[in-house]
C-alpha cells in the first residue's frame, strides 16, 4: 500500500518508467529551418507576455509592465529554445 492506502501496481510503475526514458531530447544537429524556428519561438515569446503585460498595465495602471512582460517572453522563449536545441 502507499501514502494514499491503495495498492501498488508494479506492472504499471514499470511502464510508466519506460514512458518516461524513452522521451530524449534530440543529440543530432538541428533541422534545415532551426533558424525561422528560433526567430518564431523568440517573436511570439515576446509578443503573447508583452500582451498580457500590457492587459495588466491597463488594468493596473502600471506602465512598467509592458517592457517586463516583453522581457518575461524573451526569457521564457529562451529557456524553451536551450531545452529544445541544447546548449551551444
Amino acid at each position: 500500500m502507499n501514502w494514499l492506502g491503495t495498492r501498488r501496481d508494479p506492472e504499471r510503475e514499470t511502464s510508466v518508467v519506460q514512458a518516461s526514458s524513452a522521451v530524449k531530447r534530440r543529440s543530432g544537429p538541428p533541422p534545415d529551418n532551426a533558424g525561422w524556428t528560433i526567430f518564431s519561438y523568440l517573436l511570439s515569446g515576446m509578443l503573447v507576455y508583452g500582451l498580457l503585460g500590457w492587459l495588466l498595465a491597463t488594468l493596473t495602471h502600471i506602465s512598467l509592465l509592458i517592457p517586463l512582460g516583453t522581457l518575461a517572453g524573451l526569457v521564457v522563449a529562451v529557456g524553451g529554445i536551450v531545452y529544445k536545441y541544447g546548449r551551444p
